[in-house]
């Protein structure tokens, strides 16, 4: 086993890493950092918000990314990063800005926020605009009975349940969160329905903010990708069931209709 692998680094505008001297590579994945060394076992995984880090020639090199993919195959780990940018390359008073947009947006109760993610991560998934259906609540409480009717009309593919809790000095944040974490999927799994779990609770308004779009990720996107997975898989499971319960009752049919014709009386003459 050879000590380093084939590492790209790419963006739709082009291509920032290309070695064949990594030693170690830290990925930012949906749920949480994966490192990956010499020998790693193939994988693909969704890119968050986040940072690289890999080892060339015993130097450590970084890059802060955003969404897209990393394969990892053996001898070879490719990263197709929606965006990546080297610490020299980031543009500072455009990241102060954008943080301080999506401040006055979250303070001003703009509840689009992760609506919008959601929304474009359903249409690069291939999601028409007339399939989409947006519908809003007054509040997180409403989310699990507003799904519920959703998913009970049976016009919908999947639910993506999008809100943001916030805890304040009493237990009601605790009351709020069960409840609306309960309801979900209650609804889900009445329904039978997929529903993506957007809800985001935090202890603070920073904390909403970086998870709303900022430093850890959007809730909104990885919602919608969820939503797109799981109507897949539900699809593809219920087809594979139908064909077998056809296959089945095409193996029982000929001992079923001589087992009837032998038990039918017999003609009177």
């Amino acid at each position: 086993m050879t000590d380093t692998f084939q590492l790209e680094i790419v963006t739709p505008e082009k291509k920032i890493v290309e070695t064949k001297a990594a030693e170690e590579v830290q990925i930012p994945g949906r749920n949480g950092y994966l490192g990956i060394m010499p020998g790693h076992a193939p994988l693909i995984t969704e890119l968050a918000v986040g940072e690289i880090t890999y080892r060339e020639n015993s130097a450590d090199q970084r890059l802060a990314v955003a969404w897209g993919f990393a394969e990892v195959l053996p001898g070879k780990v490719t990263i197709l990063a929606e965006t990546a940018e080297r610490p020299a390359e980031i543009d500072v008073e455009r990241a102060r800005k954008a943080k301080e947009r999506a401040e006055q947006r979250l303070a001003s109760g703009d509840s689009t926020v992760d609506v919008e993610r959601a929304l474009d991560a359903l249409q690069r998934a291939g999601a028409r605009d007339r399939d989409i259906q947006v519908v809003r609540v007054p509040g997180a409480f409403e989310v699990p009975s507003a799904a519920r009717t959703l998913a009970a009309s049976r016009r919908v593919d999947a639910v993506i349940c999008l809100a943001c809790i916030v805890r304040g000095e009493t237990s009601h944040y605790d009351h709020l969160a069960n409840e609306v974490t309960r309801g979900i999927g209650q609804s889900a799994q009445e329904t039978g329905v997929p529903h993506a779990y957007g809800v985001l609770t935090c202890d603070s308004l920073e904390q909403a903010i970086d998870r709303a779009g900022l430093k850890m990720g959007n809730k909104g996107w990885e919602a919608a990708l969820s939503a797109v997975e799981m109507a897949s898989l539900k699809g593809v499971v219920g087809k594979r069931a139908l064909s077998t319960q056809h296959s089945a009752i095409s193996r029982r049919s000929p001992h079923g209709a001589a087992s009837a014709k032998s038990k039918s009386p017999p003609k009177r003459s």
